[in-house]
């Protein structure tokens, strides 16, 4: 993205260039265009105005000639700017974020309109997180060692940082028994390990986890696991203590990091999963969950098929992992019904009996 105040200045994120008049300390009219993305996030339509934000000298963009993917959320209707861009936003694949970039100053305003202006921009943002990449298939009792520099330049086995994930496959054509996964982290340290069958496996969606202190864990799944795709979540919980807190914007005082700053480099570890081929007759599906179980979006309600299976609980969370809804379960439903607040990705966790049943899916605007 092209800096407006120095135009030599090209910071990689987003690979188009803005221009357009410089206007200066002059409050600027918006409006919602057609197809823009804000369309359905805090009630936004086609046509809605936001008046006199505060704008100086930020660089436009035209919307006649865009860097292809990239979308106009809103375009400016007073002065000179008229015609361009006022946000625009891009996301290149599924794994890199959304890039967003705005023309004026709406933050810090008490205006109702500007609030849900720049806050629609946030949604935007956080429903446009990247998909996690998958560092390897983990293959039956071959371990898999992440002990490399980031100075190495070899991601798929680079150490784990503090805070981090990492995130591993383990393809069951079959269904198994006796799967175990273990993790040898480097002592001193603390790591936490997740799955989950058929979704990426993080603290609040891992079927199975062990978030305990301690940097060696063993995942023991003593029920059958059917054919999926069980996902391995890794995670470095050790961080460090900074005091940012009191950083100003004096160049001459840096954030200080104390405690354990060596994770700031990344801490090695090894890990391996091992299982049993068993006869598929052995798989325990309670209730039948996992044949009659579906999911589809029929206008803005989502609809949740359960059969008979008589689950325990249904339970929906959002890409951040916040509960969005939790079913008030009956026997004698079969399929459940909800309407979601904005667009974005969802998980959807349902219990019946031991079996968990995990889920993804997306509604758009």
């Amino acid at each position: 993205m092209l800096s407006a105040s120095n135009p030599g200045v090209y910071f990689n994120l987003w690979p188009g260039r803005m221009n357009g008049p410089n206007v200066s300390s002059t409050p600027v009219d918006k409006i919602i265009n057609a197809g823009s993305p804000f369309i359905g996030y805090n009630g936004f339509k086609e046509g809605d105005e936001i008046s006199g934000v505060y704008h100086n000298n930020g660089a436009s963009i035209d919307a006649t000639d865009m860097y292809p993917g990239t979308q106009i959320c809103a375009m400016h209707t007073s002065n000179s700017l008229k015609g361009y861009g006022a946000i625009w936003t891009w996301k290149d694949n599924d794994t890199t974020g959304r890039v967003l970039g705005h023309t004026g100053h709406p933050e810090g305003s008490s205006s109702e309109s500007k609030i849900k202006y720049i806050t629609a921009s946030m949604l935007l943002l956080a429903d446009g997180l990247g998909r996690p990449d998958i560092k390897h298939q983990l293959v039956n009792n071959e371990p898999i060692t992440m002990d490399k520099e980031t100075a190495d330049n070899d991601p798929l086995y680079t150490k784990i940082g503090d805070k981090q994930y990492h995130h591993f496959i383990i393809v069951l054509e079959n269904p198994a028994k006796n799967v175990s996964i273990e993790l040898d982290g480097e002592d001193g340290y603390d790591f936490h390990l997740f799955a989950a069958q058929d979704t990426l496996a993080f603290n609040y969606s891992g079927d199975y986890a062990d978030s305990s202190s301690g940097a060696d864990k063993i995942l023991s799944i003593e029920d059958v696991v059917p054919a999926c795709t069980l996902y391995v979540g890794v995670k470095l919980n050790t961080t460090v203590i900074s005091n940012q807190d009191e950083v100003c914007f004096d160049r001459d005082l840096f954030t200080e990091y104390s405690g354990r700053p060596e994770v700031l480099n990344g801490i090695a570890y090894t890990i391996t999963a091992t299982w049993d081929i068993t006869d598929i007759n052995d798989l325990n599906q309670p209730g039948g969950i996992r044949n009659q179980f579906a999911v589809n979006m029929i206008g803005k309600t989502v609809h949740i098929r359960v059969g008979k299976s008589s689950p325990q609980s249904l339970r929906i969370f959002d890409a951040r992992g916040r509960l969005c809804w939790n079913a008030k379960m009956s026997e004698s439903v079969e399929c459940y019904t909800w309407q979601p607040q904005s667009a974005g990705m969802y998980l959807i966790r349902i219990q019946s009996g031991k079996d968990i049943l995990t889920r993804r899916f997306t509604v758009t605007k």
